[in-house]
């Protein structure tokens, strides 16, 4: 005899978060939720180029138990959106303006959160950050966590990440354009969006009030080159002494994890480096 039983339909993978934009979701704490003080009082996490949902859900997850008291915001990447439009981030600008201005929390944890995954995260929080510069000279002080990435231009790997989370059918057809349009901006020695990424990440607007930033990286990762990485948080290292801040950058490398895939390696490392990130406490990993 058949189950007359109803069946519970399985929540959504961020059904914790209400939608702002087609890319942008909230998360609000309970009104009865205890501030941290230690904690930051906003965390905006953006996604990797076509991430799933299921997927980024473990990252928000697990940002919530941290700090169950802190609003979250998620950005994500998807590919039916590309090329993904401006506007979608505005309602970021709203977040980001409850902030106190830079130089007016200077003392203690930073206010924001920034976690960002691979290239497509990190063209993005540019784009952010862009956004932001109507507003005000610098973004509000922050720390940063960069996880798989910024690597420099490769056409091979630009394919490989830009197709990866595509069916069997869709991928040939997109590696054919992907290919020719990568190859052109490679005859032409343009410097292309991996070279606007790794420029802006140093500029002033987000070293002058950027409290700590962590890489986090793997040499098995077949997407991202990992000395691009090293190579970056020493320019950045660099930009910072040259503009005179205290900014302290750190790099961490998993072993065998590929390509954002380090917290599955080693989960308990992986959330305490975010936790150390804002916090700045050191422990031995």
């Amino acid at each position: 005899m058949a189950s007359t039983q109803a069946i519970t339909p399985k929540a959504a993978p961020l059904s914790m978060l209400k939608r702002l934009s087609p890319q942008l979701f909230l998360y609000e704490p309970p009104a009865d939720a205890t501030p941290d003080p230690a904690a930051p009082a906003l965390t905006i996490v953006i996604g990797w180029y076509a991430a799933a949902e299921s997927h980024l859900a473990k990252y928000i997850n697990q940002h919530l138990a941290l700090n169950p008291a802190t609003r979250l915001l998620l950005i994500t990447c998807p590919f039916r959106l590309t090329p993904h439009p401006l506007e979608n981030l505005h309602p970021a600008i709203d977040l980001l303006k409850t902030l106190p201005a830079a130089g007016k929390d200077d003392e203690g944890p930073p206010q924001l959160l920034i976690h960002s995954f691979s290239n497509g995260g990190s063209f993005t929080l540019v784009r952010l950050a862009g956004l932001w510069r109507q507003h005000a000279p610098t973004l509000p002080r922050h720390a940063l966590i960069i996880d798989s990435s910024p690597d420099r231009f490769s056409v091979m790997r630009s394919i490989r990440a830009i197709t990866a989370a595509q069916s069997r059918w869709v991928r040939p057809l997109l590696s054919i354009g992907l290919g020719i349009f990568l190859g052109i901006v490679r005859l032409l020695r343009l410097r292309g969006p991996h070279g606007m990424v790794r420029d802006r990440l140093v500029d002033s607007d987000f070293l002058t009030t950027e409290v700590r930033r962590t890489y986090v990286f793997s040499k098995s990762d077949e997407m991202v080159k990992w000395q691009d990485v090293l190579d970056h948080a020493d320019e950045t290292r660099a930009k910072a002494a040259k503009l005179g801040t205290e900014l302290e950058v750190r790099t961490e490398e998993f072993v065998g994890s590929g390509h954002v895939s380090h917290a599955r390696v080693d989960g308990d490392r992986y959330w305490r480096i975010v936790r150390e990130t804002y916090e700045g406490t050191e422990e031995n990993l």
